[in-house]
């Protein structure tokens, strides 16, 4: 008794004297109040069983950092060691590395045994999902934009809806929203555009403010600053492209060099791709289709590497096959060239050849003019072969439900008119008399054609519509059809919108257009005013190259005459003459009649008078 008295006091007087207590150490650690040494013994905590995390009864009123050895496994527990966490309000698992305990967050070396719908990443409340490199956010979850990237919309103030997936993607944007921006450098230069679609290293890369454009490839719209609904769709498609709005690129570099314009489209590989002048409304489709054009605009080119074209051109239509042979060609003026890339008449069709063939089996050509040879005239039609099929003959001819109209010679082995009784409400019959009249008054003129590169020099031996329409104006009438004259004529010198003319010229008020041409082909330019000597036009968007020859101008009312008419006059009046003639001859028979009676009389008057002579000379 006396030495358990002893040893107390000794640990109370111990404990007066340091704030230490030292269990087989004389020296226990100064930042420890407890410290136990031993060799080959341990600590033994007190061992409970516990009967779940937030077991209160087992162990009452668990003090803060209480720590037990749980011997149960039961519920939400398992044997181990265990303290007590006043702010959880539950028992904490020490970890075993041996056997560790099931983590509640997401491992640095991952995890298993996920459930679909019970284990994600993210926040249960309605708080952002932020990522971070190097300390640096690089990805943002929230309810107004989604961001997963380095630098990616790290200036947004109030833009919504946006999406920036990768580096450095709409880094600039401020108030722009519903933008998304895909790879690298995408959109960052916007501040305040709106839906606007990028995909691609520095798609859309220097748009500030403009809106609904789509850029799918690398640098594709890379230059658009402030553009409209245009879309880029492969690498450095519309790359240039400055201003402007909805135009099209589909394919790598396609409408490349465009800087501004609007409504073109392009699609195929380098489609559209030296176009680098600001223009309007062309169609590009095929790969390198529109190649060497660089400035123009309204004009539609198909087909894969078409080539062979001006450097400026508009308001044309070019179908071309796959390598690059221009096929069909429509001009500014609605001329269709088959054959021939400058059409000269409405329908100009050629053979690249210098002669025709002596004999087909088919129909080969029609409405062919041989581009060299000896043929004069600049349309030559060559139809109606014999095919035979069984009994029937599929030749084919030209069958017009109209008016045909040519400029240049028109030859043909054979005509035929129709002249049924039964399509005419006949009137009366002509009167001779009257049409000798008239066939007087008509004079024959020898002329040369002002057209001189279409006829030359040849001679002419023919009437002049307006001198018949004075005399016998059945007999002329006008085309209807809208086509140029040669009223001009003459080489013109340019001062910006005017041409002037050595020779005078005279032309109508009511004439509109003017057909020119210069060092790149035929352009036709509306008028804006005349005097004797020069001409205003509207030159547009137009840049004219070299000489400049002003053919004329554009009429609707081009006479015609009618030769069958002429030729139909012509008969009622031989048909006059011939009345004239047999009268003539009849009389002329009545007289010759007359004549011999009257010399049988003076024969037998002589006679008698002989007679009588001889008589009285006895």
């Amino acid at each position: 008794m006396k030495k358990c008295t002893l040893l107390l006091l000794f640990l109370l007087f111990e404990n007066n004297f340091q704030a230490q207590v030292g269990i087989n150490t004389t020296t226990p650690n100064s930042s420890s109040v407890l410290d136990i040494m031993g060799s080959n013994k341990g600590l033994l905590i007190p061992r409970i069983a516990l009967t779940g995390s937030s077991d209160t009864v087992t162990v009452p009123l668990p003090a803060n950092s209480l720590m037990i050895y749980n011997t149960a496994a039961v519920n939400d527990v398992q044997p181990g060691y265990y303290y007590w966490s006043t702010t959880a309000g539950r028992w904490t698992k020490v970890l075993d590395d041996l056997k560790p305990i099931v983590m509640t967050g997401w491992s640095l070396t991952g995890n298993s045994g996920m459930v679909n719908g019970v284990n994600f990443i993210g926040t249960s409340d309605n708080v952002d999902v932020i990522f971070k490199r190097n300390n640096i956010v690089s990805g943002v979850l929230n309810t107004t934009n989604t961001i997963f990237g380095v630098n990616s919309l790290t200036a947004n103030t109030i833009g919504l809806n946006n999406t920036a997936v990768g580096v450095n993607n709409l880094i600039s944007n401020t108030t722009g929203s519903m933008n998304t921006a895909i790879g690298a450098e995408v959109l960052s230069s916007n501040k305040t555009g709106i839906q606007n679609t990028g995909y691609g290293y520095r798609a859309l890369y220097s748009n500030l403010d403009g809106n609904n454009n789509v850029a799918n490839g690398y640098f594709s719209l890379f230059s658009a600053k402030s553009t409209i609904g245009n879309v880029g769709i492969g690498a450095s498609s519309l790359r240039e492209l400055i201003s402007g709005d909805n135009n099209i690129g589909i394919g790598g570099d396609a409408l490349r060099m465009l800087p501004g314009g609007r409504g073109n489209t392009a699609i195929g590989g380098s489609a559209g791709y030296n176009v680098n002048t600001v223009n309007n409304y062309n169609t590009f489709i095929g790969f390198r289709a529109g190649a060497g054009l660089v400035s123009g605009k309204s004009n539609t080119i198909i087909g894969a590497n078409v080539s062979g074209l001006p450097a400026s051109l508009s308001n044309n239509i070019i179908i071309a096959d796959g390598d690059g042979n221009r096929r069909i060609n429509i001009d500014q003026n609605g001329n269709i060239g088959v054959g021939t890339n400058t059409p000269k008449f409405p329908l100009d069709i050629r053979l690249k050849t210098t002669e025709w063939p002596l004999a087909a089996t088919s129909l080969t050509y029609y409405g062919i003019s041989p581009d060299s040879g000896s043929f004069d005239g600049t349309l030559t039609t060559y139809s109606n072969y014999t095919n035979d099929i069984g009994t029937f003959n599929t030749n084919t001819s030209i069958y017009a439900d109209g008016n045909i109209i040519s400029v240049g010679k028109l030859s043909v082995a054979q005509t035929s008119l129709f002249s049924d009784k039964r399509i005419k409400n006949i009137m009366s019959r002509s009167d001779s008399g009257k049409d000798l009249i008239t066939l007087r008054k008509l004079s024959i003129t020898n002329y040369l054609m002002k057209d001189e590169a279409l006829y030359g020099k040849q001679e002419f031996k023919k009437v002049i519509a307006q001198e018949v329409e004075a005399v016998y104006p059945q007999a002329v009438s006008k085309s209807g059809v809208k086509t140029f004259i040669p009223n001009i004529y003459q080489l013109a010198k340019q001062n910006g919108s005017v041409f002037t003319f050595e020779k005078r010229i005279a032309i109508s008020k009511e004439d509109k257009f003017l057909k020119i041409y210069d060092e790149t082909g035929e352009i036709i330019l509306e008028i804006q005013g005349s005097t004797p000597n020069s001409i205003t036009v509207n030159l547009a968007d137009k840049e004219l190259k070299g000489k400049l020859f002003v053919y004329g101008t554009e009429v609707s009312d081009l006479r015609t005459v009618d030769y069958d008419a002429l030729s139909m006059l012509n008969i009622s009046a031989t048909q006059e003459l011939a009345k004239k003639i047999e009268a003539l001859e009849n009389e002329n028979e009545a007289l010759k009649k007359s004549n011999i009676e009257m010399q049988h009389t003076q024969t037998i008057f002589e006679e008698r008078l002989k007679r009588l002579e001889s008589s009285s000379a006895k």
